[in-house]
């Protein structure tokens, strides 16, 4: 028996990003390292969290203009961080997160 060929392979983990994949929404076109068109699901295509290295889903990332919001004082967190996953908030970020009225997704 041949194994089925996947159709639309994301680029960086290999699943399909097909119509009835449950990846074919999210999907976004990128390249490969050898510069071949494909697609990116939306768990791979995200940030890597830069304080515990997990893989932050896309759009799911908190950058510092969600906390301290556009005049804030940096474009990186007070570590030097630019791209953290929810749970690497320090108590203070999430205070001020909170305070310019993003609410935190999943807890509320």
């Amino acid at each position: 028996m041949k194994p089925e060929a996947i159709v639309d392979p994301c680029v960086y983990c290999g699943e399909s990003t097909s119509f009835g994949s449950g990846r074919f929404v999210n999907r976004i076109p990128c390249d490969d390292e050898d510069g071949n068109f494909g697609w990116g699901c939306e768990e791979c295509s995200g940030y890597e969290c830069e304080r515990c290295d997990k893989q932050i889903a896309l759009d799911y990332d908190v950058t510092p203009e969600e906390c301290f919001g556009q005049d804030g004082p940096d474009d990186f967190f007070s570590d030097g961080a630019r791209h953290v996953c929810e749970d690497c908030l320090t108590l203070s970020e999430v205070k001020a997160r909170l305070f310019y009225g993003f609410k935190i997704r999943g807890r509320a």
